[in-house]
């Protein structure tokens, strides 16, 4: 039902394994904790870092429209965030709760976006 309501984009880093793409993950189930963090709300988006395959990967989510419009992985480098911060921010171990590999963003990396996209 939420699919019929919103636009998904899977992430091509990720296998057909993915938990969005297998419906093992429920979208809003992780919309819903991130609203919940305030630190995971920048500019129009919610961010948040996945982890799977041997790597992370810094996704945002938008919401709108009565459904999640967009929930794709972004472009880390262009705002100074290193792979090193996302490792870092995936080690401290704060995890979606009940979302596995789903982790919220460290503040380095909330810092980094905040000055680029809140200014």
């Amino acid at each position: 039902m939420l699919e019929s309501m919103s636009v998904l984009r899977r992430d091509t880093l990720h296998s057909q394994q993915d938990p969005l793409s297998t419906g093992t993950t429920d979208p809003l189930r992780v919309l819903t904790a991130l609203d919940q963090e305030r630190h995971s709300f920048i500019g129009r988006s919610y961010y948040y870092i996945r982890s799977g395959y041997g790597s992370n990967s810094l996704y945002h989510m938008i919401y709108g429209f009565g459904g999640i419009f967009s929930d794709e992985p972004v472009a880390h480098h262009p705002y100074g965030i290193s792979w090193d911060d996302l490792d870092d921010a995936v080690s401290r171990g704060e995890e979606i709760p009940e979302v596995p590999g789903y982790y919220f963003i460290s503040p380095l990396i909330e810092k980094k976006l905040r000055a680029l996209l809140d200014a």
